[in-house]
């Protein structure tokens, strides 16, 4: 039977990894300035929180599979095929945008641990 709603766990997910977005774009703001400890811990909760959006989407995809989806509304076909293209793209961004940063830190010639939250190496 199909349900009338997602899922608990994929509407926390889902609220989870939007809220995280925002605050990586509204926090990237605060991104440049002056070099110093100050700096360097803000990079570093921009890293624990990318890394934290690529967990939980890859977690989220995981959910998908497991938890039953309501039906799709009925609409018409470019409709249907835009709003699954979009979301594919959503799932493609969330889980390659941390990746890429992943790798650019990785190879950068300046060897900086990464420390997520302050506490966990990475």
């Amino acid at each position: 039977m199909t349900p009338q709603r997602y899922s608990l766990g994929s509407i926390v997910l889902h609220w989870l990894i939007a809220a995280a977005l925002v605050f990586q774009v509204v926090f990237a703001e605060s991104l440049e300035g002056p070099r110093g400890p100050d700096l360097f811990a803000r990079y570093q909760l921009h890293k624990s929180v990318g890394i934290t959006i690529l967990l939980l989407s890859v977690l989220r995809l995981g959910w998908r599979y497991i938890a039953p989806r309501p039906a799709p509304v009925p609409g018409p076909k470019w409709a249907m095929t835009l709003s699954g293209l979009v979301h594919f793209g959503f799932y493609g961004f969330m889980i390659a945008a941390p990746v890429t940063g992943w790798i650019i830190v990785s190879t950068s010639k300046i060897k900086v641990e990464t420390l997520l939250f302050g506490s966990v190496p990475w």
